[in-house]
């Protein structure tokens, strides 16, 4: 029976290298449809490819690049980046390829692993070149400047894997892939179910679809039925405009400030001489994404200083907290599984005034109108910045109480839904980082593993 044993890596893999695309190659956006998409670095995000802002090039680049076709299955690496102070863009990111990616080239500077043999499971390596120590190794032997470190392929071929087997490695890599595909489905169930959310608040309270069809003479009937809604919800809403101080809106609707909404509070400038090892976590913007919260990175503050003098900037569960310079709008909902958590510099904390509709002052603030109003009262040259002041400016449209009713109702579900999957991403997400290392040290027999009520 063999045993564990630390192998080079370069026994295993080789390391491919990127096509070397020139400024000139790539197209507008608006050649997304007859292109073809570049992985770039910074289309490495969390472990996968995002195309979100991808660069395209000519689809002729697929004879010339041929051998930079990126397939199903593949390891990617970034071969630049930020030194280890910049946890989010370190250089050494890894991404596992799978087949909901369309045809992609690879462009230079992102890494393709190649195995040389088939004595070990492709995704293995990928989850052992994931752990944040050796992504910290990786990083900590690059050259270059901060801002611009580079590995090449033999630092990342003279690191020392653990090994035993195929069979084993591919069972370790196996176990941690279903965990992470439960993950994936309860990310996109959340996807859905907030592009839902926001494309119903869109229609009723921005584009004020249901009013407009009114006033355009169709029947409760047909409305009704446009809208999947019932015809006693449809006579709730006019059948007319008038005119505000902010444009027109349906008639017998009002406008408020925001600050008659909400309850806002801006976070302090804790300083790094503040920080310390334990204590409570408080906030940065690094730390939003996607919604909601990683908290993996952040920094601590120490108890006695948050109760003498930050008690007042604890977060609660269900406050909303929105970014205010930078990436402006990032925001996340705050969840049980955070705290105890303090808010701080460059993120504000929303509280709805009224409880009992938090599903529609949440489905404000993640709305395009929100952003399209933060966009218009922020200020400065370099950085865009709001604060409190430019949040008093901002007003919104405000419906009669009973739509109020009907639309909570209606969404609160998708919310309450969503809350519940990040908590159980966050809790899979624990079970896999503490699995890994565990399985990859040989530590835990991957044999008498159960994962049964995770598939």
């Amino acid at each position: 029976m063999s045993k564990w044993k630390e192998v080079r890596f370069g026994e295993f893999i080789k390391v491919q290298g990127g096509y070397a695309f020139k400024s000139k190659d790539f197209k507008s956006k608006d050649f997304k449809s007859n292109g073809v998409p570049i992985v770039k670095i910074k289309n490495l995000v969390n472990n996968k490819i995002d195309l979100t802002e991808a660069d395209y090039v000519d689809k002729k680049f697929l004879e010339i690049a041929k051998n930079y076709i990126i397939n199903n299955g593949d390891v990617l690496i970034s071969m630049t980046g930020s030194n280890v102070n910049q946890s989010n863009s370190m250089v050494g990111k890894v991404a596992y390829v799978n087949e909901n990616i369309p045809t992609c080239l690879l462009n230079q500077r992102v890494g393709r692993l190649i195995l040389k043999k088939d004595n070990i499971d492709l995704k293995y390596i990928f989850y052992f070149l994931s752990q944040k120590e050796v992504q910290y190794y990786l990083a900590s032997n690059a050259t270059g400047s901060a801002n611009q470190a580079n590995i090449n392929s033999s630092i990342i071929e003279n690191l020392n894997i653990p090994y035993k087997d195929y069979i084993t490695t591919k069972k370790i890599a196996d176990i941690l892939y279903i965990i992470d595909e439960k993950i994936e489905t309860l990310q996109n169930i959340n996807e859905t179910l907030e592009e839902m959310a926001k494309a119903i608040f869109k229609s009723w309270f921005v584009d004020f679809e249901i009013v407009k069809a009114k006033a355009n003479g169709k029947t409760d009937s047909e409305i009704a039925k446009e809208f999947g809604i019932s015809k006693e919800i449809v006579r709730l809403f006019p059948s007319e405009f008038e005119t505000s101080e902010i444009g027109k809106i349906p008639k017998g609707w009002g406008v408020i400030y925001l600050k008659d909404g909400f309850d806002f509070l801006e976070g302090p400038g804790i300083r790094n001489w503040q920080y310390t090892s334990s204590g409570i976590k408080f906030l940065n913007i690094r730390c939003i994404k996607n919604g909601d919260l990683d908290l993996s990175s952040t920094n601590f503050i120490s108890k006695d200083e948050v109760k003498n003098r930050y008690s007042h900037f604890l977060l609660s569960e269900k406050d909303m907290i929105v970014s205010t310079s930078g990436t402006l709008g990032k925001y996340a909902i705050i969840r049980k599984q955070h705290l105890p958590l303090l808010l701080n510099t460059s993120i504000i904390r929303f509280r709805p005034k009224n409880k009992k509709y938090y599903s529609f002052m949440y489905s404000y603030l993640t709305s395009n109108k929100f952003y399209e109003n933060l966009l218009k009262y922020a200020t400065g040259s370099v950085q865009l910045n709001f604060g409190p002041t430019h949040l008093k400016k901002i007003k919104i449209v405000y419906p009669n109480i009973d739509i109020l009713k009907f639309y909570e109702n209606k969404t609160k579900i998708f919310y309450e839904k969503l809350l519940n999957n990040r908590d159980q991403i966050q809790t899979l997400q624990e079970l896999r980082d503490t699995l890994l290392p565990k399985l990859i040290n040989g530590e835990m027999e991957v044999e008498k593993l159960d994962i049964k009520g995770i598939e």
